[in-house]
């Protein structure tokens, strides 16, 4: 499957990124808070956040786990056999032309179990979690970007789909105004 991508202007034009043409922005239909960007792909039911937060308290080669274990709480997937980091591998420059190379910035790949309405009854989905944590000491900020895809039958084809969105994303991530962080 050919996708398509275009370049989003995040943040008021302060952050921009290539984007897969087939998602759709939730701050349309939804609440979304101002340190967010949400968006949905119709492809393959992906969620793909970015947020920018308040630098994390650790040290930078924990800074993934620290990400990805403070997502699991906050999808009460922080019991035990509901959240499993597979993978977390440091990033190189080249992977992120854009963004200077002394910042440190980490992949984690995993998997959630995660209510998806957060009701009491409901029975939980399995998701697959890419996360992309890029730490800017200078202006105490942990940029995190994630991709939420739920496993379903087609699986394998749309982690490649997946993929392709995460290194494009990375590929072409550059910030235009570093008066977003204050």
């Amino acid at each position: 499957m050919d996708i398509q991508f275009s370049s989003k202007q995040l943040y008021g034009g302060a952050i921009e990124a290539e984007f897969p043409s087939s998602v759709s922005d939730l701050s349309q239909v939804t609440f979304v808070p101002d340190n967010q960007e949400v968006f949905t792909d119709l492809n393959t039911e992906a969620t793909l956040i970015l947020d920018l937060l308040e630098r994390a308290e650790c040290q930078d080669e924990n800074s993934a786990a620290y990400h990805y274990n403070d997502l699991a709480g906050q999808n009460e997937s922080s019991g035990p056999g509901q959240s499993t980091i597979i993978s977390t591998r440091e990033i190189s420059p080249q992977e992120m032309p854009n963004i200077p190379a002394d910042w440190k910035k980490y992949i984690i790949k995993g998997q959630m179990l995660i209510k998806p309405d957060k009701g009491q009854f409901t029975d939980r989905d399995l998701v697959n979690i890419l996360m992309l944590i890029i730490r800017i000491a200078e202006v105490e900020t942990d940029i995190v970007f994630h991709i939420n895809l739920p496993v379903k039958e087609r699986i394998d084809q749309e982690n490649a789909m997946i993929e392709k969105y995460f290194k494009r994303f990375m590929e072409s991530f550059k910030i235009n105004d570093m008066g977003l962080f204050g």
